[in-house]
């Protein structure tokens, strides 16, 4: 669980620089209070990794329910609203890859990768569980059929919205 405000301040505005929420209602907002309720769904939702004081890069998932991955697969809700939506429970059906930012020049080095394995290893999960994603990159969409393949996991998707 991260704690250090300055941090979580450095995640938020990396977050914000490159998936600009505030100009989008569909996306969770960037904000502590998101922070702490991602937190508080699990503690590994947020995995950071910082270079001497650079932050370098984050990922945060969102343990959740299969039927709320349907509602956002199906575009039923957005991802306010499956954020919303989601309660901390023991056990998880599905994670949602919500971020995964590295800086350009720490890029293709496996960081991405580190940190979301890391990250979804430490969620309790039920029998079969399921990751899903709504890639903004091609990168993105590499990343997670990646991240899926080494945990032997289904992969869902939500439309590319880069088509």
């Amino acid at each position: 669980m991260i704690k250090d405000k300055k941090v979580i301040r450095d995640i938020l505005e990396q977050s914000e620089k490159f998936f600009h929420t505030k100009e989008d209602d569909e996306q969770i907002e960037t904000t502590f209070e998101v922070v702490e309720k991602l937190q508080k769904i699990h503690p590994s939702s947020i995995v950071c990794r910082y270079d001497g004081n650079d932050l370098i890069g984050h990922v945060s998932i969102l343990p959740t329910s299969k039927d709320l991955m349907n509602k956002f697969i199906n575009k039923e809700i957005n991802e306010k609203k499956l954020f919303e939506l989601t309660i901390p429970q023991e056990r998880y059906e599905a994670i949602y890859l919500l971020a995964a930012v590295v800086e350009p020049k720490y890029q293709k080095n496996g960081i991405a990768t580190e940190m979301l394995l890391e990250a979804i290893k430490g969620v309790p999960l039920l029998k079969n569980p399921v990751l899903f994603y709504w890639p903004f990159t091609k990168s993105g969409e590499k990343l997670a059929q990646k991240v899926a393949s080494i945990l032997k996991m289904t992969l869902e998707g939500r439309k590319n919205i880069f088509e």
